[in-house]
Order: structure tokens, then C-alpha cells, then sequence
């Protein structure tokens, strides 16, 4: 089971703010984004891109660091200790 968090506006549009995702150790982040979706559709405006990619509404942090930081992106393996936040973009100045 990996940890999610939901933060700001995609708490609020699920009306949870943490959950534990049961997927099988080795499961690739993407594939767990998805499963996310399908548990919670009203994400899908907000993740999920025509064609089906990962939306850059979406800031996704796996253990603290961007996803995007580890060499494999998306495509990182899940273990059972992993943690994954999901932050709106922040705008301002």
C-alpha cells in the first residue's frame, strides 16, 4: 500500500485529504495516478490531458522530491513505504 496526500483544490474536490492506495509493490507511479483517477473521477479535469498524460495541473512528489527528479519519471517503481502528494501549481508573485 503506498501513502497518497491530496492537497488544496483536489482535497476539496474529494473531500479526502489522505488515503492509503492498495496496489501491488512495483507498480509504476503512472499507472498508480490512474488508479487514483478511477477512485476519485473528479480529478480527471485536473491530472488527466486529452491524450491521456499527466496534466501539468498536477504536481506530483514521491517521498518529497518531484517525481520528475527520479531518473524514471512516471515510469518510477512503487514500494509499500512510498508516499505520493499531489500539489495544485501555486501562481503569484
Amino acid at each position: 500500500m503506498v501513502n497518497i496526500n491530496l492537497h488544496a483544490v483536489f482535497s476539496v474536490e474529494t473531500g479526502v485529504k489522505k488515503f492509503r492506495l492498495d496496489i501491488p509493490e512495483g507498480t509504476p507511479a503512472g499507472k498508480a495516478i490512474l488508479q487514483i483517477v478511477a477512485l476519485y473521477p473528479a480529478l480527471r479535469k485536473y491530472w488527466i490531458t486529452e491524450d491521456n498524460g499527466l496534466s501539468e495541473h498536477v504536481f506530483v512528489v514521491l517521498n518529497g522530491k518531484d517525481i520528475y527528479t527520479y531518473p524514471e519519471g512516471l515510469q518510477t517503481l512503487l514500494t509499500a513505504e512510498d508516499t505520493l502528494d499531489f500539489f495544485s501549481p501555486l501562481a503569484g508573485g
